[in-house]
């Protein structure tokens, strides 16, 4: 009891001491405490919420909400930034972060300065890749956002408990890990892989195996967002596709066929665009709607060897000429078409203009009548090149989802072109489309499908899937009923290699326990 006491009366003498110096440091040190409300006046201002814009030509583009705010050692510091575009980054604890008399800086790349009301920040954009951006930051009160970033905290680095996907009445049925008899400690194993970083910014994972949604989870900031809180908000966000994008494109133009709108995959390209036939030689006379499917025009096009950040890459300069299809058209043979696989976005976008050109309706339109609206999918975002002469519709890479409506594509092509016992394409075209019809070196190509072969236990497993930049994928293994989602921001070398391992090491592995 005298030893409790002894204990109680020493923190009191060092608490009184504490207040003493303090209040000494005050009255007679009076700079010092001056020096420590001036900075805390000098951040007042930039601390709190702020959405951000990009200013285009002719557009403005909310973009992002940062949050500025002090560290544990009054350090300021950028806390959040949530990406409002469908490429849903979260980037947390940016650190390079100054302002002073109304200046603020980031990463050295973004400069600007605060107006005299303190609501609003003019800043310019200068990527290290080079080039110039003007963008405006506008300050927040409250609103649904930043009470979303409020409840961050709460789900960093958090433990991983498993829940069952829940029904939201979107048509997909779920059930849980354990009753299909997957390995759970495999699954454990590779979601905790995602939340130490080791697969970089993965942002969803879901899989749907004998009928079921057994795993859906979301993440951000490489790993370090995670949980429910991530799950009920990211389960409604769409997410930017890239390249798999193509593959629906393809299923699209697989119920064009279906219903005669396009008589067939040989018709000549020429005969689809008779204003271009200027660039039409004897060579490209012989191009088909085949050929564009398969990527094997034979058309010169440097697209993988280059950078999509460099403007030099083909995918860029096909948009900065104003006519897309010109572009593409004009480039010489180099091949003989159906001969060689050549990776070409510039005709994948192509495609979407036959359908347009075929069925009297944009790209967007028709798949939304008669491919979204059957499957239920009413969320999505499509980018179109406004500048553009034809007005193209981005079946190249442009399209948005969510995960659960992309995993709709993938029950639908795995079901041979049946939801819910309702044919929407036909099983010819699934077939066909999904079919090994060129090399790409290491890898097949289809109709805009990739497949390829995973071996496990000595057993060869077939799959088909779509692939998008940045680790889009959607994988299908008719075999053992499975179908593997999974959407990322991993714009660096090796992403594609990451997720092959990711499937072989931890999800064959739980699948295949009980085979």
């Amino acid at each position: 009891m005298k030893s409790k006491i002894a204990k109680l009366i020493f923190l009191f003498i060092i608490l009184c001491a504490t207040a003493c110096i303090t209040t000494i440091f005050a009255v007679y040190y009076p700079e010092f405490q001056i020096q420590q409300l001036q900075v805390r006046e000098e951040y007042k201002d930039i601390i709190g919420d702020w959405k951000e814009y990009f200013i285009f030509e002719d557009t403005i583009q909310a973009s992002a909400i940062r949050r500025f705010a002090l560290d544990e050692n009054e350090n300021l510091v950028q806390s959040y930034q949530y990406e409002l575009g469908s490429q849903s980054r979260i980037w947390i604890d940016i650190t390079d972060v100054h302002y002073e008399n109304g200046r603020l800086t980031i990463w050295n790349e973004f400069d600007g300065h605060i107006n005299k009301s303190k609501d609003t920040i003019f800043m310019v954009y200068s990527p290290k890749r080079g080039g110039k951006y003007n963008l405006v930051m506008e300050k927040l009160g409250d609103n649904k956002i930043s009470r979303f970033i409020d409840s961050l905290p709460f789900a960093r680095s958090i433990e991983y408990k498993y829940e069952v996907p829940p029904n939201i009445n979107d048509g997909i049925d779920c059930g849980s890990l354990g009753i299909i008899g997957v390995d759970t400690s495999k699954i454990n194993q590779l979601i905790d892989k995602i939340k130490n970083g080791s697969v970089d910014d993965i942002h969803s994972l879901l899989l749907w195996k004998d009928g079921n949604l057994v795993l859906e989870e979301y993440f951000a900031s490489n790993g370090v967002l995670s949980g429910p809180i991530m799950n009920n908000h990211y389960r409604y966000k769409t997410q930017q596709l890239a390249s798999v994008t193509k593959s629906i494109n393809s299923l699209a133009f697989g119920i064009a066929v279906d219903k005669r709108l396009i008589e067939s995959t040989n018709i000549p390209l020429y005969e689809i665009f008779p204003e271009y036939a200027i660039w039409f030689d004897d060579d490209k006379r012989k191009i088909t709607l085949e050929h564009l499917l398969t990527m094997s025009a034979g058309l010169e096009w440097n697209e993988l060897s280059i950078s999509y950040s460099n403007s030099n890459n083909d995918v860029n300069l096909m948009h900065s000429i104003g006519d897309l299809v010109k572009y593409c058209l004009a480039k010489p043979v180099t091949n003989k078409p159906g001969e060689k696989f050549n990776y070409h976005s510039g005709i994948a976008t192509i495609l979407g203009e036959v359908i347009k050109r075929k069925t009297g309706k944009s790209v967007d339109e028709f798949m939304g009548e008669n491919l979204f609206d059957p499957l239920g999918i009413t969320q999505y975002e499509w980018w179109k090149d406004k500048k553009d002469k034809n007005k193209v519709v981005g079946t190249g890479g442009g399209l948005s989802l969510t995960s659960r409506d992309l995993l709709k594509i993938g029950i639908l092509t795995l079901n041979k072109g049946s939801w819910n016992g309702v044919s929407i394409i036909s099983k010819e075209w699934i077939e066909n489309s999904t079919m090994r019809k060129i090399s790409t070196g290491t890898k097949w190509y289809g109709y805009q499908w990739w497949s390829r072969d995973f071996t496990f236990k000595n057993k060869t497993l077939p799959c088909f899937y779509a692939m998008g930049n940045g680790a889009k994928f959607l994988f299908l293994f008719p075999e053992i009923n499975l179908i593997v989602v999974t959407t990322a921001e991993n714009y660096n070398r090796g992403w594609s290699n990451k997720i092959y391992n990711l499937i072989q090491e931890y999800i064959l592995a739980a699948v295949y326990e009980n085979y």
